[in-house]
């Protein structure tokens, strides 16, 4: 009886033995594999993304027309976008002339005058800000590089890079005939000045407000007061209405700067907006505003809406084109963002 235990004792032993060295066969095998094909990682980046929308806007504000009793040149007297007070001279009209050529000509005259003036500026500045006026630079190039990359518009980037260069000219002494080109360009505009003669009418505000001199004929079309009555219908019925032109305009005056953008939009996609919330768009002209969803103008059975978005912001320089492209932010995505190369497609795709 004791040979018999002894024996299965040995037995069970040497399955336990072989079991593990089975085990130790196996772990040494799969670790030698694993040095053999490593691992590859990609760090994996967090990153919150933009959710946006694009649509077409219609632009509606309450402008005033001033107009002449007769057609001619327009000379402008006030600067575009400019306020002016009440019984402002801000315009006359000359019964003869080319009043469009002579203003084109005079404002990209006027442009480059401010422009080389504020570059001429640099010379007052102190030698230790050309440490500060390089760092400008480096940045401006970035931000032009980051807008590109996202797909925006640089044109403002590109001219206040274009000045900062200039500016670094001046103060190096690499453009010391900067003094004459002035005088030169002043000169050239006091002679397209003096184009202007003869009898003119001239015009004067009624009231205070901001001067355009542009006029697109949606001034009596597209108001405040239209949109603020507008049902679903009626609105669709305003926007096909043709502009009103006329020849006897003689700029237009912006009294109230509260302006809406009316968007067309399928129900669909803009159900996650909330009425009394601020969005931020960007109009075609690369300008960001931040405007409220005043109110929704929908239908029963009709599968579209419209957005009607408020803002008292009048950006300097803004492009008031009364209907243009749109781009709307409507929420953020955030998550890790893995290169594409990093990604690993199985057999199946």
């Amino acid at each position: 009886m004791e040979q018999k235990r002894d024996f299965g004792r040995l037995a069970r032993n040497a399955l336990i033995l072989l079991v593990m060295t089975g085990l130790i066969v196996y772990v040494v095998y799969h670790c030698l594999r694993y040095f053999e094909d490593p691992v590859q990682t990609t760090v994996a980046v967090r990153q919150t993304e933009q959710q946006t929308l694009t649509f077409e806007a219609y632009l509606f504000r309450d402008e005033e027309v001033l107009t002449s009793s007769h057609g001619g040149a327009l000379q402008s007297l006030a600067a575009d976008g400019s306020h002016v007070a009440i019984d402002s001279e801000v315009a006359r009209v000359y019964l003869t002339g080319d009043g469009e050529a002579l203003y084109i000509r005079l404002q990209s005259l006027n442009e480059k005058i401010a422009f080389y003036e504020q570059c001429l500026a640099a010379e007052r500045f102190a030698p230790t800000y050309l440490n500060t006026l390089d760092e400008e630079i480096a940045r401006t190039q970035d931000e032009i590089q980051r807008a590109k990359a996202a797909g925006e518009a640089v044109s403002a980037l590109s001219d206040e890079l274009l000045l900062l260069l200039n500016q670094r000219q001046v103060m190096t002494g690499e453009f010391a005939d900067l003094p004459e080109l002035l005088r030169t360009l002043k000169e050239e505009r006091r002679a397209l000045e003096s184009a202007y003669a003869g009898t003119y009418e001239s015009i004067t505000t009624a009231k205070s407000g901001y001067y355009f001199r542009e006029t697109d004929g949606y001034e009596t079309l597209f108001t405040n007061a239209a949109l603020s009555g507008a049902s679903f219908d009626s609105f669709f019925e305003l926007i096909a209405q043709q502009p009103q032109a006329t020849d006897t305009h003689a700029g237009k005056l912006i009294g109230d700067y509260i302006w809406y953008a009316a968007i067309p939009a399928a129900a669909s996609e803009v159900q996650m907006l909330t009425e009394g919330m601020t969005y931020l768009l960007r109009f075609a002209d690369g300008t960001a505003v931040e405007m409220t969803l005043d109110r929704m103008l929908t239908k029963e059975g009709d599968e579209r809406c419209v957005l009607i978005m408020k803002t008292g912001h009048m950006p300097q320089g803004f492009d008031y084109t009364r209907i243009q492209t749109v781009t709307m932010e409507i929420g953020t995505t955030a998550g890790l963002r893995v290169p594409q190369t990093a990604l690993i497609v199985g057999k199946d795709g």
